[in-house]
């Protein structure tokens, strides 16, 4: 059933027991179990609420710079710019307001996590973490993208199952009465909590989630990959799955084995209670077993015992994504996600800045990284006329001075071979924040998608093209359809002329 309702508002559109509500930019997600056709009461769930923002009627409150749920009268900490403030969720509305905190009284957070607790509340309390890491309490691994296992310790961000439907959060009150669910007394043990990513509580096959589909709450299983499924001879992220065999650091060193007698006094060896869900063993191949940047070893230099970091490949993870199914069209495109498009950066040239891990374009997200234009270097050949090597290096700085993390939102893409050629009508897909319509003066409030086909040559000559020219560098595309497009030549031909 498909119910849509145009009003001053803006739209209401109901697919599959979901809502959706366009106001003035700001999306409220409904999940109703019932409808007014039917004659019983929608019942609505979830509400996208900011700092004070009020939804007329009861509902769960969302906090946006984290994207947790809260329920009726439930309230949390969170960081606000460089201050802390406490939030309650009173029917709808996040009140919140700045609060005097300290340290905590017993460290709460993991992963080396900044405990503090709400001065005059002690039992509230917030974890800021290290690069990489997240959740309420850090225990949640940005950088982890795969499973081992069973995937029983997987404790990273993929969000995505097997049919491409988007996990539910742990947290919502339609899970209360399964098994597994973010309440659970035992929840932060097993990976459960205020989030939706996939996770093996009960020792299942791999990772899964719960989903809502066809009306019906339910569990489906993740798309992310086993690491037994990777190559041993590179690394991912931190490296804690790394399995592989090298066994010289950075210096050149051999590694000891994790076994030998003169480690006896030292934390991470062969004799270990866990050693082997460490990867430690009677060998001496590099291994992470305490979550350092990346695989170390032991070795022993100038008569004395020390450890050294190895120098493992790093795997490409370029392409790498969890591509999640957009949400409606819109003119010009698919309203989507950062998650399908990591490699997506929002640039801001008025302040020289660039945002990468950012769907919205204006509202900030907990993972996103900024970054400062130092400088940028145009294509020597740039042609004005034609948009010929219309293509600009922009070369980076953070106040951090770190580079980039790839995260599930910050991914690099994959550059094609030298001289490829993809064949007439091959679908591409396009992503950007650009505008719904030519000459709209306006932006996408938030990041879109398409997709169009490459045209052959016969319709991408000057004369089809109101005198335009396609070079070599560039990819002549369009959609058939008249749906989406990267850009218009005039407003009366959908061709397109997209740079490389």
């Amino acid at each position: 059933m498909n119910l849509r309702l145009h009003c001053i508002l803006g739209i209401v559109e109901y697919t599959e027991g979901t809502f959706f509500k366009v106001v003035m930019n700001i999306f409220y997600f409904w999940r109703g179990k019932h409808d007014h056709e039917t004659g019983t009461e929608i019942l609505p769930t979830f509400a996208a609420v900011g700092r004070n923002h009020c939804f007329p009627v009861p509902a769960i409150c969302r906090d946006p710079s984290t994207q947790r749920i809260y329920q009726q009268r439930e309230s949390w900490l969170r960081l606000a710019n460089r201050s802390v403030e406490y939030c309650r969720c009173e029917s709808g509305c996040s009140r919140c307001h700045v609060v005097p905190v300290k340290a905590c009284a017993q460290h709460k957070c993991y992963n080396r996590g900044i405990c503090q607790e709400a001065l005059y509340s002690p039992r509230h309390f917030i974890c800021s973490c290290l690069p990489g890491f997240s959740g309420k309490q850090c225990e949640i691994d940005a950088e982890a993208t795969c499973y081992n296992d069973a995937g029983v310790t997987y404790r990273g961000m993929w969000s995505t199952t097997e049919s491409g439907a988007e996990c539910l959060n742990w947290n919502i009150s339609a899970l209360a009465q399964k098994r597994y669910n973010g309440r659970r007394v035992d929840a932060m043990e097993l990976g459960l909590g205020n989030h939706n990513y996939c996770r093996n509580p009960d020792g299942d096959t791999k990772p899964w989630c719960h989903v809502f589909k066809a009306g019906l709450y339910t569990w489906e299983y993740c798309t992310i990959s086993s690491c037994s499924k990777r190559n041993d001879d590179c690394v991912s992220g931190r490296g804690t799955d790394y399995r592989g065999r090298h066994s010289r650091t950075d210096s050149g060193a051999t590694c000891l084995r994790w076994d030998s007698k003169i480690l006896t006094n030292k934390v991470y060896t062969a004799w270990k209670s866990n050693a082997q869900q460490l990867g430690l063993g009677s060998h001496n191949y590099c291994r992470n077993p305490d979550n350092e940047t990346r695989p170390w070893c032991h070795v022993l230099k100038g008569g004395r015992t020390q450890w050294e970091l190895c120098s493992v490949p790093v795997c490409s993870t370029c392409g790498l994504r969890q591509h999640k199914e957009a949400l409606f069209r819109i003119k010009g495109g698919l309203y989507s996600q950062i998650q399908s498009h990591p490699w997506q950066a929002a640039i801001f040239t008025r302040y020289r800045r660039v945002i990468l891990g950012r769907t919205s374009r204006v509202i900030p997200q907990e993972d996103e990284q900024k970054f400062e234009v130092e400088k940028y270097i145009m294509h020597e050949n740039f042609d004005r006329n034609t948009y010929d090597n219309d293509i600009v290096l922009l070369k980076l700085k953070s106040q951090s001075e770190t580079c980039a993390k790839e995260t599930d939102t910050v991914r690099a893409a994959c550059l094609p071979e030298p001289g490829l050629k993809l064949p007439a009508w091959t679908e591409c897909e396009i992503s950007g924040y650009g505008k719904h319509e030519e000459f709209s003066p306006f932006y996408s409030e938030r990041l879109k998608e398409g997709h169009v086909r490459l045209y052959p040559d016969s319709r991408c000559t000057p004369q089809q093209l109101s005198n335009r020219t396609v070079t070599k560098n560039m990819l002549c595309a369009g959609d058939t359809r008249q749906l989406d497009d990267a850009c218009k030549v005039n407003p009366s031909s959908k061709n397109s002329g997209i740079s490389l």
